[in-house]
């Protein structure tokens, strides 16, 4: 019985540490998607994407909110400091964010479209 508990015990803390980490790369993408700097060992930042990630939310969820709500508020300088941990992960708007950004048309890719004139132009 007592072997059972120790390995429950080790099991449990590789997978703490392991959700720690895919934590960490979300807020690494958020970092690189808004230019902000959000400290990586901060627990406060860590802990509402630790907490989607055991409600079974996947590593594409989080990307699809984080860039969804980057063209939605990047460019409003109010909406902007709201693309942050705990709100964009928060247990009560992650979802609906998550609803929005799949219904959302892909944003416009500008710069590919400029080319695209180019090549038609030459």
């Amino acid at each position: 019985m007592e072997l059972f508990r120790t390995k429950e015990i080790v099991v449990g803390k590789a997978a703490k540490r392991e959700r720690k980490e895919l934590a960490r790369e979300v807020l690494r993408y958020l970092n690189e998607r808004t230019g902000r700097s959000f400290r990586l060992t901060t627990e406060a930042h860590l802990r509402p994407i630790a907490a989607r990630l055991d409600e079974g939310y996947k590593m594409s969820d989080f990307a699809k909110v984080i860039d969804h709500k980057v063209h939605e508020w990047g460019d409003d300088p109010k909406m902007r400091g709201y693309l942050r941990p705990q709100t964009l992960f928060a247990p009560s708007k992650f979802d609906g964010y998550l609803q929005a950004a799949r219904e959302a048309p892909p944003p416009r890719d500008l710069w590919a479209e400029i080319e695209r004139e180019r090549r038609e132009r030459s």
